[in-house]
């Protein structure tokens, strides 16, 4: 399975979320919650791990902005930024997947880079070449 196969998945899963959370007999507050904590995380794994493009999560966070808006009957002319500052700041909290997968997936490569270049095991198949490809790929 590719990871164009994969894309529509995602996709597919954000707007059954999506589509569930408006059906759902809840307080706009309780949808925007349950976005956050349960729905957007429940993506994350499959995002990180798969080749995701940068349209696709663009598109996913033109979807839940979209939504977003309809649950809460927010201006068509709010900026991004309250979509995506912390509450703290006034903002309604939700995470910007373009960056944050981005970001995600970075700290993901470096930690590995980190545990394969402690092991000496490892370090030892790294004169692969192969191997050796891949760790020269990830470090820069």
């Amino acid at each position: 399975m590719g990871a164009q196969d994969r894309q529509p998945d995602v996709k597919r899963r954000l707007e059954f979320g999506l589509q569930q959370l408006t059906k759902a007999p809840l307080k706009p507050q309780q949808r925007l919650f349950l976005l956050r904590v349960h729905l957007l995380p429940s993506l994350c794994h499959q995002l990180i791990l798969d080749t995701v493009t940068q349209n696709t999560l663009g598109w996913l966070d033109r979807m839940v902005r979209k939504v977003v808006k309809g649950w809460l009957r927010l201006p068509h002319d709010l900026p991004k930024s309250m979509f995506h500052a912390r509450v703290a700041n006034g903002g309604l909290g939700i995470p910007m997947l373009c960056s944050h997968m981005r970001i995600a997936k970075k700290d993901r490569m470096n930690r590995l880079v980190a545990l394969l270049l402690r092991s000496s095991t490892i370090m030892q198949m790294s004169k692969c070449s192969s191997v050796e490809t891949i760790l020269h790929h990830t470090a820069s």
